[in-house]
C-alpha cells in the first residue's frame, strides 16, 4: 500500500488544497449572494409597501406613503398638470426611491390609483431566506466538488503519465470507513479516473502491480546484486583517487580562473567611472537650472513684498472695472457671490432661426473665480414642453463649440466680464448644422 492508507495523508494528497480553495470561493460567493438576495428582498418589501399605501392600508414606510400621495395627485390632475409640474412630481417620486418600480409597473400602479384594481399587493411574493439557504447549500457543494476534483486530477496526472504510479487510485484504502465520505467531495471524477488509470496500466502491462500495491522499486527489478554493488564501489574509489592525483592541476586551474577574472577588473572600473562622470554632468545641469529658477522665484517674491500695496491697489481697481463691465453687459440681470462662486442671472434668452425668435428661458451661470473656470448653466424657467434646458446642452453642461478656447482663456486670465459675454453669445446662437432643435421651444 501507499502513503494514502492514513486519513491525514489521504486528505493531504488529494483533498485539502482543493477543499481550501473551494471554501474560500464559497465564503466569497455566499457573501455576494446574500447581499444580492437581501437587496432584492428589500426591493420586494418596499414595492409591497407602495401597493399597501395605494390600497389605503396601514404601512410604516414614510417614503411609500409620500410616493402614493404623489401618484394619486398625478393621476387625478393628469390633464391639468403642466410639463414642468409633471416633471417635478416624477422627480419627487424618484427622491422617494420608487421611480424604477413606477416605470416598470406604471400601467398597474395607475390603474390601482384610479381604483380599477382593488388589490395589487397580493401579487407580490416575498422570497424567504430558506430558499437562499437551499440554493446556498447546493451551489456550495457543487463548488467544493469542482475544486477538489480539479485538485485530484492535477495531483494524479503526473503519476498516470509515468510507470511509477506514486499516487494510485487502485491502491486507495477501500476497506477504511473514512474513504467513502472523503470521496464524496470528488465523486464526479472518481470513476472516470479509475477507468483511465486501469486502461493505462493495461496498455503498459502494470495492472497487476497496481492491484497488489507493489512498486518497481520494491520488487526484484530494483534489487542490485552483490557484484554490482562491489563494482560500483570500485569505480567510485578509482574516481576519487584520480581526482586526488590531479590536485596540482586543479590548484593551477583555480588560480588561472581567478587571474582571468582579475584582468577584467580595470575595464569594469573604467565603465563604472564613466557612468559616474555622466551622472555628475547630468546632476550639474539640473543644479544649474534649479538655481536659476530659485533666483527668479526669489526676485519675484522680493518685488511682490516691495510693491505689495501698489499691486493690491491696482488689482482692486482692475477687478472693480471688470465687475462694472459685467454689470453693463446686455442680458445680465443680477450678480451675486456665493463663496468662490460668481453667480450671474440673465434676463430672457432668445434664439433667432430664420424670421422667428424662440424663447429659451432665464439662465443662472456659475463661475468658480478661484479656479478660473465655469461650473454650470441652469435654465430657471424653460419653455420646452418636456422640460429640456437648451437646444445644445443639458442642465449644468453645455457645448460651446468654437467659443471653448476663448472662454477658457478669458476665465484663466480672470477676465470674467469677457467670459460671461462668450457664454451669453453661445446661449443665443443656433447651431448651423442642426437649427431644427430650437423650434421645439416657444416661438415669439
Amino acid at each position: 500500500m501507499t502513503r494514502n492508507t492514513g486519513i491525514r495523508g489521504f486528505w493531504g494528497n488529494y483533498i485539502s488544497a482543493g477543499l481550501g480553495i473551494g471554501c474560500f470561493l464559497v465564503v466569497v460567493g455566499s457573501g455576494l449572494g446574500a447581499l444580492i438576495f437581501h437587496l432584492d428582498r428589500r426591493a420586494q418589501i418596499r414595492g409591497r409597501d407602495l401597493y399597501f399605501a395605494l390600497e389605503g392600508k396601514s404601512v410604516d414606510n414614510s417614503n411609500a406613503k409620500e410616493a402614493a400621495v404623489l401618484i394619486r395627485t398625478m393621476v387625478k390632475k393628469e390633464k391639468t398638470l403642466s410639463p414642468q409640474e409633471y416633471a417635478s412630481v416624477l422627480n419627487k417620486i424618484d427622491t422617494c426611491g420608487y421611480m424604477k418600480l413606477f416605470l416598470a409597473k406604471s400601467n398597474k400602479i395607475i390603474e390601482l390609483a384610479q381604483g380599477k384594481i382593488k388589490n395589487l399587493s397580493g401579487s407580490v411574493k416575498i422570497t424567504g431566506w430558506m430558499i437562499f439557504l437551499k440554493w446556498f447549500a447546493i451551489l456550495s457543494y457543487l463548488c467544493l466538488v469542482l475544486c477538489t476534483t480539479v485538485n485530484f486530477v492535477l495531483v494524479s496526472l503526473d503519476s498516470w503519465q509515468s510507470a511509477r504510479y506514486t499516487e494510485s487510485l487502485l491502491e486507495w484504502p477501500w476497506r477504511e470507513w473514512w474513504t467513502y465520505p472523503s470521496i464524496l467531495l470528488m465523486s464526479p471524477a472518481l470513476l472516470p479516473c479509475m477507468i483511465v488509470e486501469a486502461g493505462i496500466r493495461v496498455f503498459r502491462g502494470t495492472l497487476r502491480q497496481g492491484l497488489t500495491g507493489r512498486r518497481p522499486e520494491d520488487g526484484q527489478v530494483s534489487v542490485l546484486s552483490e557484484k554490482e554493488i562491489a563494482r560500483a564501489k570500485t569505480g567510485a574509489q578509482k574516481k576519487i583517487q584520480a581526482v586526488k592525483k590531479a590536485v596540482e592541476h586543479t590548484k593551477e586551474a583555480w588560480v588561472q580562473n581567478y587571474l582571468a577574472n582579475l584582468e577584467q577588473e580595470p575595464q569594469r572600473l573604467e565603465r563604472e567611472a564613466d557612468d559616474q562622470r555622466q551622472r555628475l554632468s547630468s546632476l550639474g545641469g539640473q543644479i544649474s537650472g534649479t538655481q536659476k529658477a530659485l533666483a527668479q522665484a526669489q526676485k519675484k517674491l522680493a518685488d511682490w513684498k516691495k510693491n505689495e500695496d501698489k499691486i493690491r491697489a491696482k488689482a482692486r481697481v482692475e477687478h472693480l472695472k471688470d465687475f462694472e463691465r459685467l454689470q453693463k453687459l446686455a442680458h445680465v440681470e443680477a450678480i451675486e457671490m456665493d463663496g468662490d462662486m460668481l453667480c450671474v442671472y440673465t434676463d430672457t434668452i432668445y434664439i433667432a432661426v430664420g424670421r422667428k425668435k424662440y424663447e429659451i428661458g432665464n439662465f443662472k451661470i456659475e463661475i468658480n473665480i478661484r479656479q478660473g473656470c465655469w461650473r454650470s448653466l441652469e435654465n430657471l424657467c424653460t419653455t420646452h414642453p418636456r422640460g429640456a434646458y437648451h437646444p445644445y446642452g443639458a442642465n449644468g453642461s453645455f457645448c460651446f463649440g468654437s467659443l471653448s478656447g476663448p472662454l477658457h482663456m478669458a476665465l484663466q486670465e480672470r477676465e470674467f466680464a469677457a467670459g460671461v459675454q462668450f457664454i451669453l453669445q453661445a446661449l443665443q446662437s443656433a447651431d448651423g448644422d442642426n437649427p431644427e432643435k430650437v423650434r421645439e421651444w416657444k416661438a415669439v
